[in-house]
């Protein structure tokens, strides 16, 4: 039930899958140990990405920037797992991260309410995503170092696609999403070589995540202009509070170490 939900309100808040809250989720409400919840999160993040591209958006992918996009990624993956092995010894860390993509997260809901409209309007969005092999493979970079760290995937790629980028959003969040999946595999398996990932949770979070992405994507386009801005003002305000909620328990653990 959490997959399925955190994925239907991530495709109303424009986070590809909502893979930020999952992290939160399993600590703050079924107190997962940090490391455990962000492996497991990419474990799920790998199982629906796979499925939700393949069966869905083969032909919404813009192939060769996903490749671009997936080989800078598992770089990006191979590194952020490096620091992830450290920082599992010192959970604070991932805390006081967790905090900042969270409240990152919250400024994004504002900014998309308030600018988002303003500037996509009168733009051309394309159907392939524009941009120099250096600007995706930054992008690529940035996203699998998060996927590695932190368990997090297409926060940064999905929004700079549509917004800076000038792509139409579903070729974005697909590509995005492709690409995600090849970051996640390097992710997955180095952190189930170490224990750090419950496979059962990851794959009953990923159930829900693919029967949510299949009834969200009938259900958000019905859904009025007015309630989705409302409904991410109000997200705006939980994410902000979130991270609070984990920037104050990463200083405690910080302080008690």
């Amino acid at each position: 039930m959490i997959g399925f939900v955190l994925n239907i309100m991530g495709g109303y808040l424009g986070l590809g899958g909502c893979a930020v809250m999952l992290p939160a989720v399993l600590m703050i409400i079924f107190k997962e140990p940090v490391p455990v919840a962000v492996g497991t999160t990419a474990l799920a993040v790998l199982i629906s990405a796979s499925i939700i591209t393949t069966r869905a958006g083969l032909r919404m992918i813009d192939r060769r920037s996903m490749l671009v996009l997936g080989a800078w990624g598992a770089l990006g993956a191979a590194i952020g797992d490096l620091l992830y092995a450290a920082a599992a010894r010192k959970p604070w860390v991932l805390l006081l991260s967790l905090s900042a993509v969270f409240a990152y997260a919250a400024f994004r809901m504002v900014w998309e309410t308030v600018r988002g409209a303003r500037v996509l309007a009168g733009r051309q969005l394309a159907r392939r995503m524009p941009g120099g092999a250096v600007a995706k493979s930054l992008l690529g970079l940035v996203d699998g170092f998060g996927a590695g760290f932190l368990g997090l995937g297409t926060c940064i790629v999905i929004p700079v696609s549509i917004y800076v980028l000038g792509a139409e959003p579903g070729v974005a969040v697909m590509t995005a999403m492709s690409s995600l999946v090849w970051a996640v595999l390097v992710s997955s398996a180095q952190k189930l070589a170490i224990g750090a990932a419950s496979v059962v949770d990851a794959v009953l979070l990923a159930v829900g995540i693919i029967v949510g992405a299949v009834v969200g994507a009938r259900l958000v386009p019905r859904t009025p202009g007015w309630a989705v801005v409302r409904l991410r003002q109000l997200f705006a305000i939980i994410f902000a509070a979130v991270s609070v909620k984990l920037l104050l328990s990463g200083l405690a653990l910080m302080h008690a170490g």
